[in-house]
């Protein structure tokens, strides 16, 4: 069965028809029979009605051009010369939407756009309207018809909506400058012009939820209180299909509070999931639609089935029948076609979608399908980390247990062993999962053994650290580590450069340490001296950003003031590496820069004014997007500029033959040996170098700062696979030809 969403009613306002809309290629039945000169005596006959049968006359220039007959041209333009005697504004615009396209040329359609609309809109008001739709400049003419029909239907009392402003309410209309006046909630009486209303303006309906809310909030909020499912089918139909943390952001900003969101949720999710005319999607990121007819497991939805090629659309078609319908009593062709379908995603997934893989099998085992014998092995793929940490990554919280528990049910042993021995090697979401996972599941004792020896040898990644601050309960209960302990590797650890897989937890992790409220629970529960020594560690810590780290100390000393003698007494702080007097770059990069500082002066700011220029003509600054988006622009390019120059007058251009690493910091190659015996070779540069390719570093990354003022046999900490590892410097040599090239532009 195929549903099709509703399209969300978002205007308080329709045209008597659509000609756009229909399908206009064949006669009715009273003008088949007719010859061409019946018809053309009818199509004559029927301009001079003074109430004509649009539909009909919409359907017989279709067909005429549909046949390619010429007078389809010149009878839409008597046509229109009929509705220009009559004022009839509504049917000439829904008329251009069907004849603009055909023409091919452009100009020609815009200059006979303009023509007809100045021949039907004649008063003054409507005159202001022509000028208000932009039909000098490129934005495709059905728009400036959809711009047309809202400023045509503003009247005193309508209800609107702006994506700035909120709901409010059409006041006046005025002519002489150009303006609809609209009380705003919170903006009355506020202003804007016609291009810009024309613009951003959505006209809402009376079932519309802010209309609802403005008309009777006391009766909109029982509504949310009795009947939370109906006020999510109003928000859809409003808004148009919304996702869970979209509807949620929309909710909380025009209609609940932070606390009345969670049992409103629950109670709307559970019946909108028995509702047959709501879809509810898998995953919490996919929108919520309204159907337009109930779904129907039919035999026209296998035939769809059948068809499908997709293994997206597949998990989807196959999750909605695993849910919404009983699949025990399926017929064996039915279920036989599930089998096919199944087992295709399997193979087709196997090796790049590991997530699909279990999505497939787990709606295989729910619905008692079996699938192809040769596809079966592919669960065993489930019990190597990579597949399986990958597939964690991917799917829902429900499905990530549901996974595990079907590993468990077939060697408990072995998925036990295997995610305990990967703990400190996972992302984020996975290792959420597996600890959940554990805890939950009669391994809470050994779980808590692994995590303990991690965190005792100081060596627990970013995600483990983020998971535990959150979870300290769990710790204490389990003396996994002390408070100490853990800020201490949280400190250490925020100090470090992190790569992009572990961003997330260590944004996490700032945002847990930071939190006042659990500092306070935390330094409770430390001794003075753990306290002093957590500071000095926090003091010492040279990767820290010093307002980062000045707002960490200033909120323990405001808890615990003594901690300001402590701070006083800190004055060991770790010395910098020496840095050269001068800075230097690459000459090919310090060329590239100049170059880009002419392209900025000489190109782009000046096309940044005119952009300001052409957006200053449509009017009210204060409501020209356009102007303000150039305005900001222009303020990011001259910061830039401002940037480049002073970059380039602190910089200098160097080849780098009489520098070393060793004295300058730069102009090297060192040969590392990592703890795994590999062995690599970085390319040590100035300021804006970088070559991933060539191994060129910059002396300011992370890795050039390492090597700087160290000689051969120093062993330094540079980034790994899992981390941080101790490696050797086995040789300091001077660059390589290539290199040399490359710092030149060769």
């Amino acid at each position: 069965m195929t549903t099709q969403a509703l399209t969300p009613l978002r205007t308080g306002y329709e045209h008597s028809f659509q000609l756009s809309l229909l399908p206009l290629m064949e006669l009715p039945d009273h003008l088949v029979t007719k010859s061409s000169e019946e018809l053309e005596d009818w199509f004559l006959s029927y301009l001079a009605d003074p109430a004509p049968a649009m539909q009909d006359l919409a359907l017989c220039l279709s067909h005429l051009r549909a046949r390619g007959d010429q007078r389809s041209n010149s009878w839409s333009e008597l046509l229109f010369d009929a509705l220009a005697s009559k004022r009839d504004t509504v049917n000439t615009m829904s008329l251009l939407s069907l004849v603009l396209p055909w023409y091919d040329n452009k100009r020609d359609a815009r200059e006979k756009c303009r023509r007809i609309l100045s021949g039907v809109f004649k008063d003054r008001l409507e005159a202001a309207f022509i000028r208000s739709i932009a039909l000098d400049s490129n934005l495709p003419l059905t728009e400036c018809i959809r711009r047309l029909e809202l400023l045509t239907v503003l009247k005193p009392g309508l209800f609107c909506h702006d994506s700035t402003w909120g709901f409010g309410i059409v006041k006046k209309l005025d002519e002489l400058y150009e303006k609809v006046i609209i009380d705003f909630d919170g903006k009355p009486e506020h202003p804007m012009s016609f291009a810009y209303a024309a613009e951003v303006l959505e006209l809402v309906d009376d079932d519309h939820l802010l209309v609802r809310k403005h008309r009777d909030p006391d009766g909109l909020a029982t509504q949310c209180k009795e009947d939370p499912a109906e006020v999510v089918k109003i928000t859809l139909r409003s808004f148009g299909p919304l996702s869970a943390p979209l509807l949620q952001e929309l909710l909380l900003q025009k209609l609940l509070s932070e606390n009345e969101w969670k049992p409103f949720w629950e109670a709307a999710r559970k019946k909108l999931k028995k509702d047959p005319l709501v879809s509810m999607p898998s995953k919490r990121n996919e929108p919520i639609l309204l159907l337009q007819t109930e779904k129907a497991f039919d035999d026209q939805w296998f035939a769809t089935l059948e068809e499908e090629r997709s293994i997206p659309a597949l998990i989807e078609l196959i999750t909605d029948l695993q849910t919404d319908n009983d699949t025990s009593c399926l017929p064996d062709a039915q279920k036989e076609l599930l089998s096919r379908k199944l087992s295709f995603i399997i193979k087709g997934s196997e090796g790049a979608k590991p997530d699909m893989v279990a999505r497939a099998f787990m709606l295989a085992a729910r619905m008692d399908i079996t699938v192809a014998e040769e596809q079966q092995h592919a669960m065993e793929h489930f019990f190597k980390p990579e597949p399986l940490f990958k597939a964690l990554s991917e799917l829902s919280v429900a499905e990530e247990q549901e996974l595990l528990g079907r590993l468990a049910s077939i060697d408990r042993e072995k998925i036990t062993s295997l995610l305990l021995s990967a703990l400190n090697n996972m992302d984020l979401k996975p290792l959420n999962a597996t600890l959940e996972f554990l805890i939950t599941n009669d391994s809470e004792t050994v779980c808590a053994e692994s995590v303990s020896a991690v965190v005792s040898a100081k060596s627990s990644s970013m995600q483990m650290l983020a998971w535990l601050c959150k979870h300290m309960d769990w710790v204490h209960k389990h003396s996994v580590g002390s408070n100490s302990d853990i800020v201490t590797q949280a400190i250490d650890l925020l100090g470090k450069p992190s790569t992009h897989d572990k961003r997330k937890a260590q944004n996490q992790l700032r945002k847990t340490v930071e939190n006042r409220a659990w500092l306070k629970t935390i330094f409770d529960g430390m001794t003075s001296d753990q306290r002093d020594a957590v500071v000095i560690r926090l003091v010492r810590s040279a990767g820290w950003d010093e307002s980062q780290r000045r707002s960490f100390l200033a909120r323990l000393i405001k808890m615990y003031p003594t901690l300001q003698d402590t701070l006083a007494k800190s004055a060991v702080k770790k010395a910098a590496p020496p840095q050269p007097s001068v800075k230097y770059t690459s000459w090919r990069t310090y060329g590239q820069r100049h170059q880009q500082l002419e392209t900025l002066v000489k190109k782009t700011i000046p096309e940044n004014s005119n952009e300001i220029a052409v957006a200053r003509s449509y009017g009210d600054l204060r409501e020209n997007f356009e102007y303000q988006a150039a305005k900001d622009r222009q303020r990011m390019l001259l910061q830039r500029k401002e940037d480049w120059e002073r970059d380039l007058a602190e910089v200098k251009g160097s080849d780098f033959k009489d520098m070393t690493v060793t004295n300058d910091g730069m102009g090297g190659a060192v040969r590392i040996s990592r703890p795994t015996g590999l062995e690599e070779t970085f390319h040590v540069l100035g300021e804006w170098d970088f070559d991933d390719a060539l191994s060129i570093v910059s002396c300011k990354s992370r890795i050039g700062i390492a090597f700087n003022a160290r000689s051969v046999g120093d062993e330094v900490d540079l980034p790994g696979r899992n981390g941080d590892e101790t490696c050797k410097i086995t040789a300091i040599s001077e660059l390589p030809q290539h290199v040399k090239n490359w710092i030149v532009g060769k």
